[in-house]
């Protein structure tokens, strides 16, 4: 009865699972998820997809919104089965204690790779250092500042938790000022 007590006691204090960064080797964040996935644990890796044209052919390839990540859905004591993954090299922490991703930035990364935003090479009129707000499309509500005009809008969304920086071509029909 004692030793019942004391499993009651230690799931009680079991850490709750959180979404956390982990760091992947140049280009293997495709093999990294495929692998966890295997041995049961929760990951996401976010995908857009790029159209590139060449002289003969068309071809549309999904590359990672956050290049040398995939997020996992773990209990902290869970991360050294999530680094026994090949090509798996370290998880995101802060002060030597994993660092927790909110699961507002996991649905601002679903929300953006599930919109598939194009290219767009239309001239824009904002001043890079405005801070904007998308009013329309699956992003809407997303803040960001422009940071270079180059002939056309580039809105760049700091995730500070995710220690990246992500630049998205967007109409600007569908930027308002902050």
């Amino acid at each position: 009865m004692i030793k019942h007590m004391n499993r009651t006691v230690i799931s009680q204090h079991l850490p709750k699972p959180a979404w956390y960064a982990l760091r992947t080797k140049s280009r293997c964040e495709k093999i990294v998820l495929q692998q966890l996935q295997k041995r049961g644990i929760t990951a996401y890796l976010p995908l857009l997809s790029q159209t590139k044209k060449y002289l003969r052919k068309i071809r549309t390839t999904e590359m990672p919104v956050v290049p040398g990540y995939v997020f996992t859905f773990i209990a902290s004591n869970q991360s050294v089965q999530a680094l026994e993954v090949v090509h798996a090299v370290s998880f995101i922490k802060f002060e030597q204690q994993l660092a927790a991703i909110p699961e507002s930035d996991i649905e601002i990364l679903r929300r953006i790779s599930g919109d598939q935003i194009q290219v767009s090479s239309e001239p824009i009129s904002l001043e890079p250092g405005m801070e904007v707000t998308l009013r329309a499309g699956a992003l809407a509500g997303l803040k960001g500042r422009i940071v270079a005009r180059k002939g056309k809008q580039v809105l760049l969304v700091d995730f500070h938790y995710l220690g990246a920086t992500l630049a998205l071509d967007v109409d600007q029909h569908q930027l308002q000022l902050t």
